[in-house]
């Protein structure tokens, strides 16, 4: 319904006043949120930003200046820092499912606009979080359904159901929005390969899913950028040249590890929603 609808706000005049009128009034509830001092409205404040309504709002206007129209890409950056500061307004636990459904708009926002966002900064806290906390408790509970959730019910935290199914969206998510395709892309990751390194030797009592999955995601992002470093072992320009940079990236940077097994872990993720969907209808 989102995507149709996306398409025909395209077909309306005056979409840029309207786009900015729905963005503007998200950065009042965000800004609202963040300005509150009293405990007794905190939580009220709170809930203008951390629900279905917000959610769906970023997600549609990301659906919407995707499509590259040039009148609206101004709206990129504020949808962003919106985006972003309602991720990092509580970094807990409990709201990572819905840190997770705003990072993978904006995802899609910035494959699409070739707008760089900082995807991996606000990903790997989440990742790290489940690393570095206390024995997660075992928990008979079904696999969270993170399509249909923004917020952990209370049965879930701190037990291993939820670190793994939190972990499994964040592992697909980073592998994907990593630029696999660049020539820089050994010195892109390894900020991101070393913190989660550090993370796994620290931790002695996550479950042994998260770790597999955190460690499974470092193989690969280091096999890719090996890959790299040898596609481009002759390269002759410097990044100073971006159509040449282009051109490699476009003939030489494609059909790497990383890609294969991006679209294994896509694979996974529909299997796994298709099976949650089954397991509501029934």
């Amino acid at each position: 319904m989102k995507n149709s609808a996306s398409e025909l706000f395209r077909q309306q005049s005056g979409g840029y006043t309207v786009a900015f009128g729905y963005i503007r009034q998200l950065a009042v509830h965000l800004r609202a949120s963040t300005k509150v001092k009293t405990k007794a409205s905190l939580a009220e404040a709170y809930k203008q930003v951390y629900n279905w309504q917000f959610v769906h709002c970023v997600d549609f206007w990301s659906l919407v200046l995707a499509r590259g129209d040039e009148e609206l890409q101004p709206l990129v950056y504020p949808l962003v820092q919106v985006g972003l500061g309602a991720v990092s307004l509580i970094p807990s636990q409990r709201y990572h499912p819905l840190h997770i459904h705003i990072l993978t708009s904006l995802h899609h926002l910035a494959t699409h606009t070739k707008t760089y966002i900082p995807i991996s900064s606000h990903l790997l806290p989440i990742l790290t979080s489940y690393l570095s906390t206390s024995k997660p408790k075992s928990a008979m509970l079904k696999p969270l359904d993170m399509a249909s959730t923004i917020r952990a019910p209370s049965a879930y935290l701190k037990t291993h159901v939820l670190a793994e199914s939190v972990v499994q969206e964040a592992v697909w998510l980073l592998a994907e929005s990593v630029p696999s395709t660049s020539v820089a892309f050994p010195e892109v990751v390894f900020p991101i390969t070393s913190t989660l390194k550090k993370s796994l030797k620290k931790n002695s009592s996550a479950s042994s899913k998260v770790v597999q999955g955190v460690k499974s995601l470092v193989e690969h992002l280091e096999e890719h950028s090996k890959w790299t470093a040898e596609q481009r072992k002759n390269v002759q320009f410097g990044p100073e040249k971006w159509e040449d940079v282009g051109r490699w990236e476009e003939e030489e940077g494609r059909g790497g590890p990383l890609e294969r097994w991006v679209k294994v872990l896509r694979k996974q993720r529909e299997g796994r929603r298709k099976a949650a969907g089954g397991a509501a209808d029934a």
